[in-house]
């Protein structure tokens, strides 16, 4: 498919489903007054941590130490990463989050995000293919160093174009929480794991999100991006665990 016929599809997918709800509330790299009282994990410093650890993620980073919160508006799920110290260990302002759109089925991280690469990929699918994110993601990662907002879409959990689809096409429809199982960011290492709990970096809820209509395939198909490696986030080959 051409690389003009990709962008009419993505503009259909907007047209059709993010485009009808209300922006987003103030993704200006700032965290804000409307994060007040909403919970943080931290994940911290030390030199000595592993570096693209997916099968064993922990509360420790090489990188700078961060803190981490997701809150839910009813339309959008919102992630909040902003370095707490060590800024000097920072390999940059990038972040890639894996989220499990079914928790009940304790299956692990299903899709995951390249926050500055602007795409999605189905986590553990191989060859990994990546998916053009734009229309359902907004993000500031430049306003303020050390500090990254991001919003999604709940109809990418509830009616994206891979929601739904069984694994290894896709990944399970969001009919309640959403849980951010691992973060990639801000360095090499990868925070989650048990230590967190049951929530792991962060949950909110999704259910009863407004639901986008369905591209014909033909269209959908459009949206497949090139496989390869991402400027930040392709060092290591992404797999399905249950970290």
């Amino acid at each position: 498919m051409t690389r003009s016929l990709q962008i009419l599809a993505a503009a259909a997918l907007a047209a059709c489903g993010t485009a009808a709800l209300a922006g987003p509330v103030s993704v200006d790299g700032q965290i804000g007054a409307e994060w007040a009282g909403v919970p943080a994990v931290s994940v911290l410093h030390d030199a000595g941590a592993d570096v693209g650890n997916f099968g064993t993620p922990s509360n420790i980073t090489q990188g700078a130490s961060y803190s981490i919160q997701v809150r839910d508006d009813g339309s959008y799920y919102y992630v909040a990463l902003q370095v707490t110290g060590d800024a000097g260990s920072s390999a940059g302002n990038f972040a890639n989050l894996y989220f499990d759109t079914n928790p009940p089925a304790a299956d692990g991280s299903d899709v995951g995000f390249e926050i500055q690469n602007n795409r999605y990929f189905i986590a553990g699918a191989s060859p990994t293919v990546y998916y053009d994110a734009s229309p359902y993601l907004t993000f500031d990662s430049t306003s303020n160093p050390g500090t990254i907002e991001i919003a999604i879409a709940n109809t990418f959990f509830t009616s994206g174009l891979q929601a739904g689809l069984p694994f290894p096409a896709g990944y399970p429809t969001a009919t309640g929480d959403v849980v951010l199982r691992l973060s990639q960011s801000f360095g090499y290492s990868v925070a989650g794991g048990a230590s967190y709990g049951d929530t792991r970096l962060g949950s909110a809820s999704v259910a009863g999100a407004a639901t986008a209509v369905p591209l014909p395939a033909t269209a959908a198909g459009g949206l497949a991006l090139f496989g390869g490696i991402g400027a930040f986030g392709g060092l290591k080959r992404r797999r399905r665990q249950n970290a």
